[in-house]
């Protein structure tokens, strides 16, 4: 099998960043919602689940970038 990796076009490379990136910031919002509408039924006055939350999308975002440039 050859490497296709030295044959990539530039758009195809473009179009997998861009993806890659739009990948990040929807996990992150996904858990910035989930962190929200657990802080509304939960009566505290710090929004300790909005930021937990934010911490795990932040990590988990970091951790599919590593996963995606590594191959």
């Amino acid at each position: 099998m050859s490497d296709d990796k030295s044959k990539k076009s530039p758009l195809r490379s473009y179009a997998e960043y861009s993806a890659l990136g739009m990948e990040m910031v929807a996990i992150v919002l996904i858990c910035v919602f989930i962190g929200v509408k657990l802080d509304d039924w939960v009566p505290l006055k710090f929004p300790l689940f909005t930021l937990f939350f934010v911490a795990v999308g932040l990590t988990g975002s970091i951790v599919v970038l590593v996963q995606r440039t590594k191959k």
